[in-house]
């Protein structure tokens, strides 16, 4: 029986990271309101599917644009009516946070090509005290899912990378879930620079090739959209807006379109090194505004 067991978490080691996932952060399903934040989900804009289309196309939130936050959070009142929020919400980004697991684990198989490894990176993040802030305080759950879209891409064109056939259903596959992803969080605007950096590493000089243009697509096709479409919802505010004052909240959430571009290109690299060197060193974790960006 042993042997079984074994031979099956071998082969599902994918597995073995939800598991302890769900034995750590089950009791987080029944979590009273914890912080203003989650409390969002209730509003009233996220119970009405008519507002909740027109934010495909009208912002509400400045130089937000977050049709699919918006579609998961009324999705969750379609389901669970009146005990959507809190019981609903936390068990929402409890299931999201499975999946984000579970994708997790995968991409980092196909890039390292060690189970164990990959096994242990994700065990490492499940306990580390960044995740373990943010899973707790359920800051903005819908965007955990869009960590879930954004692992679903890197999927398919490592897939893709590896073995070229099913091209057509990769490439749709992974557009697709790229452009999921960045309708439910601006930061995912960067997953194709990090897929390309991953590319690199694991095929060096052959990723030059005309054999891998395919990786072109989402600069192509998909953030075009994506701007065109981020553009119609919020020109109002893009075209409108001037510069705000330098404090650090005021300023990233709204602004002209060139603090936009400056936030995007400039300001997000830098969270990015910042929060990296956090996950080697979690001191002080939420201690300033930036750590909201």
């Amino acid at each position: 029986l042993m042997n079984k067991i074994i031979d099956f978490f071998k082969k599902n080691y994918f597995l073995i990271p939800v598991i302890l996932f769900v034995l750590i952060y089950f009791q987080s399903i029944f979590f009273g309101s914890v912080w203003e934040d989650d409390g969002l989900v209730d509003l009233p804009r996220y119970k009405n599917l008519n507002l909740v289309i027109k934010s495909f196309f009208r912002s509400e939130g400045g130089v937000h644009f977050l049709p699919f936050y918006n579609l998961q959070y009324f999705f969750i009142h379609l389901i669970f009516g009146k005990n959507a929020y809190p019981f609903g919400f936390h068990l929402y980004l409890f299931i999201a946070q499975i999946f984000v697991t579970l994708l997790a684990t995968i991409v980092f198989y196909k890039i390292t090509e060690n189970k164990l490894l990959s096994v242990l990176t994700v065990l490492f993040w499940i306990i580390h005290p960044i995740n373990l802030q943010v899973f707790t305080r359920l800051l903005v759950g819908a965007g955990v899912m869009g960590h879930g879209f954004c692992l679903a891409f890197l999927i398919f064109y490592l897939e893709l990378v590896k073995n070229p056939e099913n091209k057509s259903k990769n490439l749709i596959f992974g557009n697709l879930f790229l452009l999921f992803a960045l309708l439910t969080g601006e930061m995912f605007v960067l997953s194709p620079v990090l897929l390309l950096l991953i590319c690199f590493c694991k095929k060096r000089k052959s990723i030059l090739n005309k054999n891998h243009l395919f990786l072109l697509q989402p600069f192509l096709i998909v953030l075009p959209i994506y701007f065109i479409l981020r553009f119609i919802a919020c020109r109002d505010t893009l075209l409108n807006a001037t510069s705000m004052s330098e404090d650090l909240m005021s300023w990233t959430e709204t602004g002209s379109l060139k603090d936009i571009l400056f936030r995007m290109f400039w300001f997000s690299p830098q969270l990015i090194i910042h929060y990296f060197k956090l996950y080697f060193f979690p001191y002080g974790l939420m201690d300033s505004a930036a750590e909201w960006y």
